[in-house]
């Protein structure tokens, strides 16, 4: 039993997984996140109720429920070994778990005695501490162990990643690798040394899995071409152009500034166009915390000036979206901007029903979705997209006086991903 225990907390530890998950899944039973698939993968179900609740609508993309991450051969072999001596001895399922827990950590106690200190109960952390030395995507590795805190759950609505996890994949093999686990694991089997060696892999990726509130990138190209290549047929002085150029703003704002869907969430008063900074506080009630400062993109700074320009033209002073509505200047709402595209000449009805849709089911708190799926995939690190969102406690802010955040480093890497969501989604200067 003492090499099972041994092989069951390697495979613990390489996982980052709790024991209980691992257990139940070398069992084969029900209800477990974790799945061995006869690829050589493990399936990682996902809870649907981490995210947003799911619109049905064809303007947001669907999204799996299930991560799949590639492991070492070596691991595999391990985990074929420990089944087979599930099945031939008589193992206690009751019990199994305590008296391992309780071997673990009398042998590193008689073996180490202070020098190193094992809480079985926590060695799934170890992989994450690993990954966070890494700067490495948490989120995802969130998601791939099933570990997930309360605390997290805030920040995981948002977040997309690769339904086939090849980032966390990669750290595994990373992980498994620091550890001189090929090595270990090939004592433990009773083959040679040097008959297996774990190298890194590609695995090519195709699909997400994660929020349900990512708009299909061909949907959004439509509704800001459609507007762009229209705006043209219209007075800059009338009511029709102000409007259309609101609601291209405004989604606009959506996508490469992650605004959220408040009706002040677009106020860009605070917007620096010298630093290509705007900060707003949006749920804080305390103007000394909260602040999300968010980095303006180049196509995003020629919009806003182009609205801030016009809405001086028109004697507004409040840098805010508007709408036109019988001569009236109101706050930009979704229904108001329904029955302006509804009644308004000048586009096709199949341009007015594109359109329409777009703003029926495109949420303005998408963009805070998209930015996060692809910041993940473009691997920026996770301090830089909580800054993004303002998923930071009241005074653990990423700036100030004794922050450690490169601000530099930060306006960087997020003006790369939005001038990136700028060209797939098809927004433009006007």
């Amino acid at each position: 039993m003492d090499k099972l225990y041994l092989s069951f907390f390697i495979l613990c530890v390489a996982l980052g997984s709790k024991a209980e998950d691992i257990f139940n899944m070398l069992r084969g039973a029900k209800d477990t996140p974790l799945t061995l698939l006869d690829d050589g993968s493990i399936c990682i179900d996902i809870d649907e109720t981490l995210f947003a609740k799911k619109i049905d609508s064809e303007i947001l993309e669907n999204s799996s429920k299930c991560l799949t991450v590639m492991l070492p051969k070596l691991m595999l072999m391990l985990i074929a070994d420990i089944k087979q001596k599930f099945n031939t001895l008589e193992i206690d399922n009751e019990f199994f778990l305590m008296d391992y827990k309780t071997f673990i950590e009398k042998s590193a106690k008689n073996k180490f005695q202070k020098t190193i200190s094992i809480k079985v109960k926590q060695s799934h952390r170890y992989f994450a501490r690993f990954i966070k030395s890494k700067n490495g995507d948490l989120f995802t590795a969130l998601f791939a162990t099933g570990v997930i805190a309360r605390k997290d759950t805030a920040k995981l609505a948002y977040t997309s990643t690769r339904t086939e996890a090849t980032g966390h994949s990669q750290l595994l093999l990373l992980w498994w690798n620091t550890l001189e686990l090929d090595s270990i694991t090939s004592r433990l089997l009773g083959i040679n040394e040097n008959l297996f060696k774990t190298i890194d892999s590609t695995i090519a990726q195709l699909k997400f899995s994660g929020s349900g509130k990512i708009v299909d990138s061909h949907k959004a190209q439509q509704f800001f071409h459609i507007i762009h290549s229209n705006l043209y047929k219209y007075n800059t002085e009338s009511e029709e152009y102000f409007n259309l150029v609101s609601m291209y703003i405004r989604y606009a704002m959506t996508f490469l500034l992650g605004t959220r869907d408040f009706l002040a969430s677009a106020n860009f008063n605070s917007y620096s166009s010298v630093l290509g900074l705007w900060s707003i506080i949006e749920k804080s009630q305390d103007d000394a915390s909260g602040i999300r400062i968010v980095p303006v993109c180049k196509i995003m700074k020629n919009l806003l000036a182009l609205y801030q320009q016009l809405l001086l033209q028109h004697g507004i002073k409040d840098k805010d979206i508007y709408l036109i509505i019988d001569s009236q200047y109101i706050g930009y709402k979704e229904e108001k901007a329904r029955n302006i595209l509804s009644q308004i000449t000048g586009f096709t009805q199949k341009q007015k029903d594109v359109l329409i849709q777009f703003v029926d089911f495109a949420p303005l708190n998408s963009g805070r979705h998209l930015l996060t799926q692809k910041a993940i995939d473009d691997s920026i690190s996770t301090h830089y997209i909580d800054a993004y969102l303002g998923h930071y406690a009241a005074g653990e802010e990423p700036l100030g006086m004794y922050s450690t955040l490169d601000v530099a480093e930060y306006i960087k890497a997020i003006n790369h991903t939005t001038t990136k969501i700028a060209s797939m989604y098809g927004i433009k200067e006007l």
